[in-house]
């Protein structure tokens, strides 16, 4: 399993992702977690990334989850293709949904944890790998009307991580006092987490399971 997890934006170690994925790797950006926000601002972001992908050495190409709400087998096919993914930051609950709509609840486990996949972003990205989002509604706004997601709200994480993972902690972030809140919320539950500031990142690089 190759994780790089990093509380906003590529982190203090983005090396190391490039050393997991390797020189040349391709990349699928996945900017979903932005749907909910201003169109032209989420392009924006997402071109700047795939520029600065590139810009390293590595062939970026954007994913758009929402393309394979209705054909998850042809999203398998385009998996297969790349070498990792990096996914933006936004809001939690959005991405969560986009991944079951997707079909990535059972198949995105399966490529990390068989390494056939490298999987990295910031923020939301961590979020929805721990084992629920319940608490992140404490810092993202869970009920949203965003075609073409479905209403209900997915509150369980994928479980590739056994704690919640928690950015932007005591940071220069707009989003840093409501941390504060989530992790009252976590310690007041008992459930185990990871807070980390921004910079710092998560790294996972094992052996295939």
């Amino acid at each position: 399993m190759k994780l790089y997890l990093s509380s906003y934006q590529y982190g203090n170690e983005f090396p190391k992702y490039v050393e997991m994925v390797g020189k040349g790797a391709k990349i699928a950006v996945i900017a979903n977690s932005r749907d909910s926000f201003d169109e032209t601002r989420k392009n924006a972001r997402t071109k700047e990334c795939l520029d600065y992908l590139d810009s390293i050495g590595l062939c970026a190409e954007a994913l758009d989850l929402r393309d394979y709400f209705h054909d998850n087998l042809a999203l398998e096919t385009e998996l297969a293709k790349m070498n990792g993914v990096w996914l933006l930051g936004g809001n939690a609950f959005v991405l969560r949904k986009a991944f079951r709509q997707a079909g990535l609840d059972t198949l995105l486990p399966k490529l990390i944890r068989t390494n056939q996949l490298v999987y990295g972003g910031f923020s939301a990205a961590g979020c929805v790998l721990g084992p629920s989002l319940h608490g992140v509604e404490l810092v993202d706004e869970e009920h949203l009307d965003c075609e073409p997601y479905q209403d209900e709200t997915v509150w369980e994480g994928l479980g590739l991580l056994d704690y919640a993972f928690v950015p932007h902690y005591k940071s220069d972030h707009p989003e840093s006092a409501n941390i504060d809140k989530y992790v009252a919320y976590l310690q007041q539950n008992n459930m185990p987490y990871e807070a980390l500031h921004d910079g710092e990142v998560i790294i996972i690089d094992s052996k295939a399971e």
